[in-house]
């Protein structure tokens, strides 16, 4: 009888989490499908010209491609950018391979889907090595993913495939190979090592802040492992030596040093720059927090902490001390931008692109802090637990309500949903891919480009960009070089 009574309870148990973890997933799909969809849309722009205009004459020949690639690589490496990954990509995906817009909208897609499927796996595999709790899994991540995808509707590099290639895609990769090192400290399995490396190499290669944030995060798992006496193996230093390697061979690229003279040619600023980062992600902070509804989802993360205790894995110690300097990965992940830019009011500079992974480290370091707080409670209350917990539902469910529930009406995946209904995305998408054609049947002439037949842009998302000064935009000049027209210009008056 008792058996069938345990029995009975465990099933009941299983299916609760079972309907708990569907409604987080459905909840996951709902936030990051419209991003995916209307990535989808995307076009060719700015920088991805250039890029092609570099690459003509190659996608007859392999060889050809390869040398083309191998020397775009290293004038950018030596005259302008040390971001190798980003260079690689864009020498295989621009408008000479892919000549229409349908594949770019497939690459884009998977960009997306990739980035968060990366943020959820690295959530995953952290919370594998401490729970074994699937709904907990799901339910940070959807703490992580609303706050990514509540309130910026337009992020470049969803919608721009240079700051994809920059951004996103090394940020997965670096996400994917820090990821695999905690598999690999549960699984010591070569494969799991090589492929952890290769992963790591490729984000590396992305913008600064990229293996700024995978070092960061890979840092703290070994100062956890050598607290708790877990890092006995010399592979796990060896991984995080390659990383920091190839993130010196990105950083100390003569282009960076060649651009930030033409940035600012008073030299680099350090000490500046430190402060310039604090106040840009105080700031950043300040907004995340004055979001009364993500408040709302990290107090009931608070609660979760509360809960998951007794079946936690953790090095009390070792989980305190790496909570703490957590707190500093966003600095470190905005430094880079504020030395190089030598912008010391760079919050309001900073483009979307790199704020995007900002918010990232901001959202990992405060939903891990509000874990923390609850795993603490939990320990210094005991058993005593309930009137805490009464205390904090009541908080979670006032600061989901202190904006008269706006947040629902402003959010932004819910604010794409509406523009893919109207088929916005869509439209401009096909407006724009029969302008793009158009210019490829006016070798030679000065093309001036009536606002009937442009595509209209709109708003929050990122579109051809054409000036009336044949040299005001940067679409004007790589527009009219890729199409070998004499001049492009958007007429004067509407």
């Amino acid at each position: 009888m008792r058996s069938k009574l345990r029995e009975a309870l465990l099933d009941k148990k299983r299916m609760c989490y079972i309907v708990i973890s569907l409604i987080g997933i459905a909840l996951l799909m709902f936030m990051i499908i419209p991003y995916a969809k209307s990535a989808s849309y995307s076009v060719f722009q700015g920088d991805d010209f250039s890029k092609a205009i570099f690459m003509k004459g190659s996608e007859s020949s392999f060889k050809q491609h390869m040398l083309l690639t191998a020397k775009m690589l290293k004038q950018n490496y030596f005259g302008k950018l040390g971001f190798y990954t980003s260079i690689i990509l864009l020498g295989s995906i621009s408008p000479v391979n892919i000549t229409n817009l349908n594949g770019l909208g497939i690459i884009m897609t998977i960009n997306v889907l990739v980035y968060y499927f990366s943020i959820v796996l690295f959530i995953f595999c952290l919370m594998k090595n401490t729970i074994k709790m699937s709904p907990v899994s799901i339910w940070i991540s959807v703490g992580v993913i609303y706050g990514l995808t509540a309130y910026v509707q337009a992020q470049e590099s969803f919608y721009q495939l240079f700051c994809a290639t920059t951004y996103t895609i090394p940020m997965s990769f670096m996400l994917m190979g820090v990821s695999l090192f905690l598999v690999f400290l549960r699984n010591n399995r070569v494969w799991i090592f090589i492929l952890g490396i290769i992963c790591g190499i490729i984000g590396c290669g992305g913008s600064l802040v990229v293996p700024a944030l995978g070092c960061s995060l890979l840092a703290l798992i070994l100062i956890y492992c050598f607290i708790d006496k877990k890092g006995s193996s010399t592979k796990i230093y060896i991984w995080f030596g390659i990383y920091i390697v190839f993130s010196l061979l990105n950083t100390l690229a003569p282009g960076n040093f060649a651009r930030h003279q033409q940035i600012d040619s008073s030299g680099i600023h350090p000490f500046k720059a430190l402060s310039a980062a604090f106040m840009m992600v105080y700031k950043k902070r300040y907004l995340s927090l004055s979001n009364m509804d993500w408040v709302a989802l990290v107090v009931l993360l608070v609660l979760l902490g509360l809960f998951i205790i007794p079946k936690a894995n953790l090095n009390k110690k070792a989980y305190a001390i790496v909570s703490i300097i957590a707190l500093a990965i966003p600095f470190i992940v905005a430094f880079p931008v504020a030395l190089g830019y030598s912008n010391f009011n760079t919050y309001y500079a900073c483009p979307r692109r790199v704020a995007q992974i900002i918010d990232l480290a901001i959202m990992l370091t405060i939903s891990n802090a509000a874990l923390c707080l609850g795993y603490y409670l939990r320990l210094l209350l005991s058993n005593k637990i309930k009137p805490v917990v009464i205390i904090i539902s009541i908080i979670a469910f006032a600061s989901f309500g202190l904006d008269n529930y706006s947040s629902i009406e402003s959010n932004a995946s819910m604010n794409i949903w509406k523009g893919l209904k109207s088929g916005i995305y869509q439209e401009y998408n096909e407006k724009a891919d029969a302008f793009l054609k158009s210019l490829s049947d006016m070798e030679g002439e000065a093309v001036v480009v009536t606002y009937d037949t442009f595509p209209k842009p709109i708003e929050e998302f990122y579109c051809i960009e054409l000036s009336t000064d044949p040299d005001g935009a940067q679409d004007n000049v790589n527009l009219a070089e890729y199409y070998g027209l004499k001049s492009l210009v958007l007429q004067n008056d509407q």
